[in-house]
């Protein structure tokens, strides 16, 4: 359910990249999204479980040239999500820590301006 709910919020957006924790879970969240693109993963473990965030961090900036996704998990998505905020990112909902959410995290001139939180298919 979450890789169809990913692939509908993804809509006509063509997407150019995507990065992906190690875990087999998010693995097999992110490659339907990944085929349908025809694109190869790219596994890192700076999105993996337990991960400090600052590779992350650097990584998902560099999404923006490729319109990119990434998979991460539950403790670190919300470290992400704080930096970003800092960095003048307005979300349109709250900084949820709960597993299998989603966020559409828009920016401008390379910078995060917006985040749009996904509720987690029921």
């Amino acid at each position: 359910m979450q890789s169809e709910a990913l692939i509908d919020a993804v809509g006509d957006i063509v997407i150019g990249r995507i990065v992906s924790s190690p875990s087999v879970r998010c693995l097999q969240t992110i490659e339907p999204l990944a085929e349908q693109f025809g694109l190869a993963v790219e596994v890192s473990d700076a999105f993996a479980e337990g991960a400090d965030g600052e590779e992350a961090y650097r990584i998902l900036r560099e999404l923006d040239a490729d319109d990119g996704v990434a998979c991460s998990h539950g403790d670190v998505i919300p470290l992400l999500l704080r930096r970003l905020v800092a960095d003048g990112m307005e979300t349109d909902g709250p900084l949820i820590d709960r597993k299998g959410s989603m966020w559409i995290i828009e920016t401008r001139d390379g910078r995060p301006f917006r985040g749009r939180y996904t509720n987690p298919p029921d």
